[in-house]
């Protein structure tokens, strides 16, 4: 009953579009994860991080091109944020406390080694200097190791 609950709720997410559907991804594949913690249910903890992937695929896939081409929307540092820079740090932020309350080790580092990996990701642009993404890189590395 409740995998038919969990499919039903990412049928959700598959009706949005553009960042809705990445915010949704996240938002429901957290919410997956708590529930797999708190019945003790692995298949739901399973499907979260399931869907926290189809929202990293899609960041990494569909909405990559038209970032790479926007303008920034700001440039602090010489760095260019764009919208997918904010959606990016969203998702890393939602892997992050999928980290924090998942209860299996193994998952928990590979969500932290994720959620780092996309932090650094929020950075990714043509424009961007490597003088500007260098210090800022090695900031992420060192918080990682």
């Amino acid at each position: 009953m409740l995998n038919a609950a969990l499919l039903v709720v990412a049928t959700v997410a598959m009706a949005l579009g553009g960042w809705a559907q990445v915010a949704a991804w996240g938002a429901i594949g957290l919410a997956a994860i708590e529930t797999g913690r708190r019945l003790r249910f692995r298949a739901a903890e399973v499907f979260g991080f399931a869907l926290l992937a189809v929202a990293a695929i899609r960041l990494g896939t569909l909405d990559l091109i038209p970032h790479l081409r926007a303008g920034a929307v700001a440039s602090p540092l010489g760095l260019h944020l764009t919208p997918w820079s904010g959606q990016v740090l969203y998702l890393a932020a939602v892997v992050a406390a999928a980290a924090w309350r998942c209860r299996i080790r193994m998952h928990r580092r590979i969500a932290t080694t994720a959620a780092f990996w996309l932090l650094a990701a929020t950075l990714l642009h043509t424009e961007a200097p490597a003088d500007a993404l260098g210090p800022i890189w090695l900031v992420i590395a060192a918080a990682a190791a």
